[in-house]
């Protein structure tokens, strides 16, 4: 039997944030040799089901309802407290340090844990919550002296940890990488593009918008510029991003595209001139921290990209071959960097050439994943895996999406009389020989029948894990019956 896994990650998946993207690269590594279980965040929408089988793992979301982020955490870990009760896991793996107390609470010899340092973009404090940004602090440094097994994401996080036990085995770097093929296929737009720059990107407080559209403004005294902002606007931003672009005169040259779907993340990028990876002027450079994976998007689409001067990410290019860089937090220095390259078309073209050269050489998501599995080699014996599934017939190839399924309709052997097959409704005197082609697709909606799930288990966890203003008290039953002992 493969081994059994819980990841535990204080985010929304499928998300086309670096959190998210980062978590379907784990789960394309893992799933295929071991048993998953994924535990993550249920979105206030109700756009997602509570149980679901989602890339070979069973996925438990959790509602958390609407609260400040600290009623959110408390929330998630009574999640985790339930499910490491009713579950026997060897390994737990925390992809972010919300929950991590929870966890090596909950786990017993000897079962593993392995951390990943990976702060959640659902879960980053706000700059003013000194509090809970300390809480956050504590729990990352729990995980981090009690993780059997630590997965940094740069050499730099690495070295910094070594510094402490230069001995500690248990650091593995598994650098973030990016699916390329999933970039690399729009044609340069038609038209001028020369003066489009675009961030993609959620849109709030602490990620440098505002110091970008200072920037713009500069730019803008100059030479023509527009601007494209594609992604979700945190609601207490708004006012705030509305405020910036109408003090810098900015209105007709910035395009607010809100919420893009991650398939259609290439067009936009394919629209630019430059890509931009602002940084706000009071971000530190955090030496655990990785390198926004927007970088390797923009690279992947043969783009030239402008980015924060930090350790994290002069280990993703080399200024001025690869990307040009500037000073965190200084809006003239960034205003300079995005002119230069709006100004001249060959050092762009050369910057946006080396720059897709490394991410396919160096970063890859393959490259994650196979690193990934190295590190859990450390672990789990490298021959407990699943077998590979049956292999689909041609009828049956179709891609897959994570809220449906393919099934075939079978061709009924015949009808009563009256009965109705999709739009026909046969009369009583009609025959009953109804033509259906052979082989025709199905498209349905999961149900916990197709899934695997029984409904029992299913309506528990909803019934547990409920946390709306309706239903605000949860009792402390395991998401499943715990198993008899012996």
């Amino acid at each position: 039997m493969p081994s059994r896994l819980l990841i535990v990650s204080f985010s929304v998946c499928p998300a086309p944030d670096r959190h998210g993207v980062g978590l379907l690269n784990v789960l394309k590594a893992l799933a295929g040799r071991y048993s998953v279980d994924v535990l993550t965040l249920r979105p206030a929408s109700g756009e997602l089901p509570f149980v679901e089988r989602f890339m070979k793992t069973r996925m438990l979301r959790v509602p958390v309802g609407h609260g400040p982020l600290g009623e959110q955490v408390e929330a998630f870990r009574r999640a985790i407290k339930r499910q490491l009760e009713g579950e026997e896991y060897e390994v737990v793996h925390v992809r972010s340090a919300w929950g991590g107390r929870a966890v090596l609470q909950g786990v017993q010899a000897p079962m593993k844990v392995v951390y990943e340092v990976a702060r959640s973009t659902e879960g980053e404090p706000r700059a003013a919550d000194a509090q809970l940004a300390a809480s956050l602090a504590e729990e990352e440094a729990e995980c981090l002296t009690h993780a059997d097994l630590v997965l940094v994401p740069t050499e730099n996080a690495r070295g910094h940890l070594l510094k402490t036990d230069p001995r500690d085995g248990r650091v593995f770097v598994v650098p973030p990488g990016v699916d390329i093929d999933h970039f690399d296929w729009e044609p340069a737009p038609s038209g001028d593009a020369s003066h489009k720059i675009v961030y993609a990107g959620r849109i709030s407080a602490g990620r440098g918008v505002r110091l970008l559209l200072g920037a713009v403004e500069l730019v803008k005294q100059r030479r023509p510029i527009k601007l494209t902002l594609a992604g979700p606007v945190d609601e207490s931003f708004q006012p705030l991003l509305d405020e910036a672009i109408a003090r810098g005169g900015l209105g007709d040259d910035v395009e607010l595209l809100g919420a893009i779907d991650h398939d259609d993340i290439p067009r936009v990028i394919a629209r630019a001139a430059v890509c931009v990876a602002p940084s706000s002027p009071d971000s530190t450079d955090r030496p655990l921290a990785g390198f926004p994976t927007k970088l390797l998007e923009y690279m992947a689409c043969r783009r030239a990209v402008v980015a924060p001067r930090r350790s994290s990410v002069q280990e993703v290019l080399a200024d001025g071959t690869e990307g040009l860089l500037f000073t965190p937090g200084d809006q003239e220095d960034l205003a300079r960097a995005i002119g230069r390259l709006l100004d001249d078309s060959a050092l762009r073209d050369a910057i946006a050439e080396a720059g897709y050269q490394r991410v396919r050489d160096d970063h890859p998501a393959s490259s994650t994943r196979r690193r990934l599995l190295e590190a859990y080699a450390r672990l789990l014996p490298a021959s407990e895996w699943a077998p590979p599934g049956k292999g689909a017939t041609p009828i049956d190839a179709l891609p897959s999406h994570p809220d449906t399924t393919t099934a075939r309709r079978a061709i009924p052997e015949g009808l009563a009389q009256g009965e109705r097959s999709g739009e026909i409704v046969i009369p009583p005197s009609a025959p009953i020989e109804i033509p259906v082609v052979p082989g025709e697709i199905v498209i349905e909606a999961v149900d916990f029948a197709t899934a695997g799930e029984p409904f029992d288990t299913a309506q528990a966890f909803a019934d547990d894990y409920r946390t709306s203003p309706e239903a605000p008290e949860a009792d402390d039953r395991p998401v499943r019956p715990r198993k008899p002992a012996g």
